[in-house]
C-alpha cells in the first residue's frame, strides 16, 4: 500500500494530537517528531 502523506499545517490541533497518539502506538518515531515540531511551531506547550 502506498504511504499517504499528511499536510500537518492544515490539520486542526485535535487532529494532530489524535494522529500523534496513533503514531506513538504504531511506533512511528519520525512521524511523532514531525507532529511534535508542528505543534511547537504553533506554540503549543505541555
Amino acid at each position: 500500500m502506498a504511504e499517504k502523506s499528511l499536510d500537518l499545517t492544515k490539520m486542526e490541533i485535535s487532529e494532530l494530537i489524535e494522529q500523534i497518539q496513533d503514531d506513538l502506538y504504531d511506533g512511528l518515531a519520525d512521524e511523532v517528531a514531525e507532529i511534535t515540531n508542528e505543534l511547537l511551531r504553533r506554540e503549543m506547550t505541555p
